[in-house]
């Protein structure tokens, strides 16, 4: 039986994982290869998504490359569930909403409750606790207990 045709992913991903290499090479001012390679791929399928930019969902922060470079050299730029998409604007393109599905919105769990510790300390007393450590933690010259 002869190999059938993956179909083309609806959206291509250009997160470079290896976050070391994002500057290798780049010289000056310019483009950065990675970014180049980037809008090679996206000239090469115009009217298709792809990822440029995510949030860590563990780390908490960004990691990819930056949307502004995007819309400078006229692509378009769209942030759908904390991914930022970009694409080559084409007629035969469709709509983000049509490929990626928008996720609820998360509301995160809320804090405990606060109680009060088993030795029943003040505020002024924890206070006088923390100031003590850290003067023991981190001695500032001149100030040195005897």
């Amino acid at each position: 039986m002869p190999s059938q045709h993956k179909p083309a992913r609806p959206v291509l991903c250009l997160i470079d994982g290896y976050l070391g290499a994002i500057q290798e090479g780049r010289v000056g001012k310019g483009l950065a290869p990675h970014i180049i390679h980037a809008m090679k791929m996206l000239d090469r399928y115009p009217g298709r998504w792809a990822i440029i930019r995510s949030r860590s969902k563990t780390e908490g922060f960004d990691y990819g490359m930056k949307a502004d470079v995007f819309k400078a050299h006229g692509y378009e730029v769209s942030c759908l569930n904390g991914n930022t998409y970009v694409r080559r604007a084409h007629r035969s393109g469709i709509p983000l909403d049509a490929t990626v599905t928008r996720l609820p919105r998360r509301m995160p769990c809320p804090l405990p409750a606060v109680e009060n510790d088993e030795f029943g300390w003040s505020p002024a007393e924890i206070n006088n606790a923390l100031a003590t450590a850290r003067a023991w933690l981190f001695p500032i010259e001149g100030n040195l207990a005897a």
